[in-house]
């Protein structure tokens, strides 16, 4: 379904503006993308290494 989505989004930027500003669109898209990921990464890594010393200082009581 998001293929179709993006497909038809895609090509309706592309009549409506043209080929350069589609590219800067779905490169803006890809960056915040990025960004997003990034940050539920650092989340969860961080999230991992709470419950990791909170389950070794149970271990030591």
């Amino acid at each position: 379904m998001s293929g179709i989505a993006a497909g038809f989004i895609g090509g309706v930027l592309f009549e409506q503006s043209g080929a350069e500003t589609m590219y800067f669109i779905c490169g803006a898209l890809s960056v915040l993308g990025i960004a997003g990921f990034s940050l539920l990464y650092a989340n969860v890594r961080r999230l991992q290494e709470k419950a990791k010393s909170g389950s070794e200082v149970a271990e030591a009581l």
